[in-house]
């Protein structure tokens, strides 16, 4: 049986077709003078969620997968 993923913008299942499945890891005090107390956390979500609440990044990795995140996202 294959691993299920929730997107933890949406909620839904994240299909795993490209390039989803996405993880995102978030990571606690980053800062290096507070490493003892740094934890991170994986989190998984769909590519045009993550891409609908960034603010004017671009996401260069769908350039390397060759990905056009309108053609494949829209469904979503």
């Amino acid at each position: 049986m294959s691993q299920k993923y929730a997107c933890c913008f949406c909620g839904k299942t994240i299909d795993p077709l490209p390039p989803d499945v996405a993880s995102l890891l978030y990571t606690t005090c980053a800062d290096q003078m507070s490493q003892r107390l740094q934890r991170s956390q994986e989190l998984y979500c769909h590519t045009r969620c993550f891409q609908d609440r960034l603010h004017n990044v671009p996401l260069y990795v769908l350039d390397i997968l060759g990905v056009d995140p309108e053609e494949e996202l829209e469904d979503e």
